[in-house]
């Protein structure tokens, strides 16, 4: 039951995963798909667009230079400048009708004189066009636009109606610039324009605008007409770009001589690419779903059956049946589990062992740290040296003795009530030891003389207990006692950084360099009558057991000169 209730959590938890890492994977290429296909639509439709306005631009430019070259022509100079045109009209016009003939793109020409005289190519001797310079395209437009006119109709043979669009030019005498000697109109097939644009076989519609705004070519057979005047307006001062308007896209480019040309397609294609790859995405993801599913019990059954092994095995560990393992038959991360399993198992039987030991340890260390502050021998001298001082009548020297050794006693009673607090302030611990040299200073009179430095900012940081006491005694009995004169003992405590340093030094005896090295190998650790009991050897091992390595018992010592203990220990707060 267990192993299916982690089969089932695991296929539920998984498929949950997978469905919405599916789902994220699927909006992000369908976010990624729909913008690069829409992006490429764009860029064809703007591909279209300029090759387009490139044709149109191309067949501008030739007729620009095809007017230059009749222009600047000795036919047309001679003709217009000559005051017998009658003889020369057939051979003019001859020569502008082979230009004709080489740009299909061109319907008629017409060269008109000084006097308002014109000649048209097609009736050389007809007054037609000189009606036709009345009409608006003419009179109206030349003035304002200059080179093209808007759409008009000219009748040729049979009133053959041909709808033009006509590029004007001015012709001056070649020999004086400033000279105007006459005009020139090329009549542009407007049949030709929209069998241009007729190539492109798209539904899409199809707008060619001259400069005043006006339809020269329009193929919108799926739009509504009454919208292009609306198209017309919305591009009119723009120069090129592409804008969405109601369902459709509009793409538009202004040529260099003021056309325009619109391709309006509708935007239901981006719509329609959109649907398409929402199911596109949601299919991938139905199927991708269901076939992981198939698979997932299979594999799941395989991967849980090792690991509901291996949890029943914890649970009999968690009982205390710590000789447990498991069989390391299976592969990969689960071996890994298996073998961490028998490894761990191994090693927790082996620390409860340390533990014991390890308790072991830290009763008997605060056995020691109580012995050392209780000894009966120490109890004894101080109770005797007050005996002495009571037979004397020195009733205040008895008070101040009486209270250090209460103050010590009290101190004793934390160890014994409470085996943790093996940390005290160190503005308590400094109480204590001045209790302790009290003591001393009655049974040692006149023979030393202590002073402390203790930094104000260090007096609330802990520190181990009694590791002052040793360190003073050591100096009183080694390094003092045994000299003719007073001697001199300075504890100093101060912060460096994140560590403590205490020291004490005097001016006693000194050690010999030999003793010094092996200080801490040769202790003497039975008790004796005195605080001596605990020692460096039992600091060291205390320390050891509190800080491991990280700290440091540095001793300096020259022989009739005194000796100096320095103990850095890192800073600790009061947990």
């Amino acid at each position: 039951m267990k192993k299916l209730t982690l089969s089932y959590r695991i296929i539920k938890m998984t498929t949950m995963v997978i469905t919405i890492s599916m789902v994220c994977l699927g909006v992000i290429v369908y976010i990624y798909s729909k913008n690069t296909i829409e992006k490429q639509i764009i860029k064809d439709y703007n591909t279209n667009i300029n090759q387009k306005v490139k044709q149109i631009e191309f067949i501008m430019e030739d007729l620009y230079l095809i007017s230059q070259e009749i222009s600047v022509s000795n036919e047309v100079q001679d003709f217009l400048i000559s005051h017998e045109k009658v003889s020369e009209i057939d051979k003019t016009m001859s020569y502008m009708k082979n230009y004709s003939y080489l740009r299909e793109y061109i319907d008629s020409f017409v060269l008109i004189d000084t006097n308002g005289n014109c000649f048209w190519n097609i009736f050389p001797y007809s007054s037609y066009f000189e009606y036709k310079l009345k009409e608006d395209w003419y009179s109206y437009d030349r003035k304002l636009y200059g080179r093209f006119s808007r759409k008009h109709v000219v009748f040729t043979d049979g009133n053959v109606k041909t709808d033009v669009i006509s590029f004007i030019t001015d012709i001056n005498n070649i020999n004086r610039s400033d000279n105007k000697i006459g005009e020139l109109i090329i009549n542009i097939k407007v049949d030709f324009l929209e069998n241009l644009f007729q190539e492109n076989n798209s539904e899409d519609g199809q707008l060619l605008i001259n400069p005043f705004n006006e339809l020269i070519y329009k193929d919108y057979k799926k739009f509504d007409s009454a919208k292009v005047n609306d198209y017309i307006k919305d591009i009119e001062f723009q120069n090129g770009g592409m804008y969405r308007k109601s369902d459709n896209m509009v793409f538009y480019k202004k040529l260099n001589n003021g056309f325009k040309y619109i391709i309006i397609t509708n935007s239901k294609i981006f719509h329609d690419i959109r649907l398409l790859l929402m199911f596109f995405v949601l299919l991938t993801i139905i199927i991708s779903i269901i076939i992981m599913m198939i698979f997932l019990g299979k594999i799941i059954s395989d991967m849980t059956r090792p690991i509901t092994n291996l949890a029943s095995a914890m649970e009999r560990l968690s009982e205390e049946n710590l000789k447990i393992r498991v069989e390391t038959n299976s592969y990969g991360e689960i071996q890994i589990l298996e073998e961490g399993f028998n490894n761990m198992a191994v090693k927790l039987e082996e620390y409860v062992k340390k533990i014991i030991e390890y308790e072991k340890k830290k009763r008997d260390m605060e056995l020691e740290l109580l012995m050392s502050q209780i000894n009966p021998h120490f109890i004894y001298n101080t109770l005797n040296s007050i005996v002495y001082m009571a037979r004397k009548g020195k009733n205040k020297n008895i008070e101040n003795m009486t209270k250090a050794f209460i103050n010590i006693l009290q101190d004793s009673i934390k160890v014994t009530m409470s085996p943790e607090a093996m940390f005290e302030q160190v503005e308590n611990e400094i109480d204590t030891i001045k209790s302790y040299v009290e003591i001393q200073k009655v049974r040692y009179r006149d023979k030393f003389h202590i002073e402390f430095f203790i930094d104000e900012e260090i007096k609330k940081i802990y520190i181990p207990k009694i590791i002052l006491q040793p360190l003073i005694e050591n100096a009183i009995y080694h390094g003092i006692s045994p000299l003719s004169r007073e001697g001199n003992i300075i504890v100093d405590i101060h912060k460096d950084g994140e560590y403590v340093f205490i020291s004490v030094e005097d001016d006693g005896m000194g050690i010999e360099k030999e003793k010094v090295d092996n200080m801490f190998i040769f202790e003497d650790r039975k008790y004796s009558n005195s605080l001596k009991s605990i020692g460096l050897y039992n600091i060291k091992e205390r320390l050891d057991y509190i800080y491991k390595q990280d700290y440091m018992i540095s001793i300096k010592s020259d022989i009739d000169k005194g000796c100096r203990v320095v103990i850095e220990l890192p800073l600790v707060n009061k947990n």
